[in-house]
């Protein structure tokens, strides 16, 4: 489920950090399914979506980095 919801924030289609239920995100997905199909068949979209999952990959990684350092 957590590839859905990323590539829902990616698509603006929901704000990360807010909170959804499960039928929310049904609806969302419903309503959306023309874009999620577009995203779905294009290459191009789904390596610019991997480039951004990877960079938000690495941020929790360096927030995480800084506070272990400032915890020393």
């Amino acid at each position: 489920m957590s590839l859905i919801i990323n590539i829902l924030i990616w698509l603006g289609i929901i704000q990360s950090g807010s909170y959804y239920t499960q039928e929310e995100i049904s609806t969302l997905l419903e309503s959306n399914a023309g874009t999620i199909q577009q995203f779905q068949n294009d290459p191009v979209l789904q390596n610019d979506f991997e480039q951004w999952q990877n960079n938000q990959s690495l941020q929790i990684y360096n927030v995480a980095e800084d506070e272990e350092i400032g915890n020393r």
